[in-house]
């Protein structure tokens, strides 16, 4: 398996023409089919700063991301399943995480239709009525095939009916947009 060789990619994030955020990914690897195993994060920049020097300290803090990530990433490969994060990097809400990071930054508000808001307000209510209380990185594949399973056998709609197999596959293509 080759390595990624470049430093990480560096996103702005955007709102009303204004910079609120950068986006940082790093290329770790490629996978037995050729595919990049990716690591993303999201990082805000002082609020004082001009754009150029916003952009000077993104790069400074990318860097300085990338090679705690490359690191990490090395030990996890050495360590195989014996591996654990570390306690301080496991606590993210889910709940938090999908209002206050992912729903900002996915459905931008002013560039999306109230419709469109609206839909994923409703997707992302269920969604987070199930996962209340669950740390995001402790969210593995077989718990997102759990609420599936919820969501076709158990879970009833505000009028006591199952869900429509439409709604199922929004619900798939939400946590896709989610966990992707």
């Amino acid at each position: 398996m080759k390595g990624c060789v470049s430093m990480a990619n560096i996103r702005e994030n955007k709102k009303n023409g204004k910079i609120i955020s950068f986006r940082f990914i790093v290329c770790l690897e490629r996978d037995v089919r050729g595919k990049q195993i990716r690591k993303y994060t999201t990082w805000t920049a002082p609020a004082d700063l001009t754009p150029a020097k916003a952009r000077k300290a993104a790069e400074r803090a990318a860097g300085a991301w990338e090679e705690e990530v490359k690191a990490e990433y090395q030990k996890q490969k050495k360590l195989g399943s014996a591996y654990r994060l570390p306690p301080d990097k496991r606590r993210d809400d889910f709940v938090s995480f999908v209002n206050d990071t992912w729903f900002v930054l996915q459905i931008r508000g002013e560039n999306d239709k109230p419709n469109t808001i609206a839909f994923y307000k409703n997707m992302t209510r269920i969604i987070s009525e199930y996962f209340k209380g669950s740390v995001l990185q402790e969210i593995s594949p077989v718990d997102i095939q759990k609420y599936l399973v919820y969501l076709r056998t158990e879970y009833k709609s505000k009028l006591g009916k199952p869900l429509s197999a439409k709604t199922l596959r929004h619900q798939y293509g939400t946590l896709n947009l989610i966990f992707g």
